[in-house]
């Protein structure tokens, strides 16, 4: 339930331009367990994207778009935003490698 609100806290923030309820450093809990039945494969691998990507909305909005990343240069939230591109690009080559 916890990565629900999680996903859903994230979309949120980056839609609404406000800041996240639930904060990085204050996480503590793993991931959810996969399930073992084989029916449920496709199940988990989407609710571990929707966790990954609802983390770069979180990102996007931090370091992009709050008042603190806006206090910044143009010059410093474009290598930001360079450094998500990034990261997400190498996110979905390990996800095509799973495909």
């Amino acid at each position: 339930m916890f990565w629900y609100v999680y996903v859903i806290d994230k979309s949120l923030s980056l839609r609404l331009g406000r800041s996240s309820t639930l904060q990085e450093y204050d996480i503590a809990l793993d991931l959810p367990a996969k399930s073992s039945d084989p029916s449920l494969l496709p199940w988990n691998f989407i609710y571990e994207c929707w966790i990954r990507l609802a983390s770069f909305n979180g990102r996007i909005y931090e370091e992009l778009y709050s008042a603190r990343a806006l206090s910044e240069s143009e010059v410093d939230r474009t290598q930001r935003a360079k450094c998500i591109i990034r990261d997400m690009g190498l996110w979905y080559e390990d996800l095509r490698k799973v495909l």
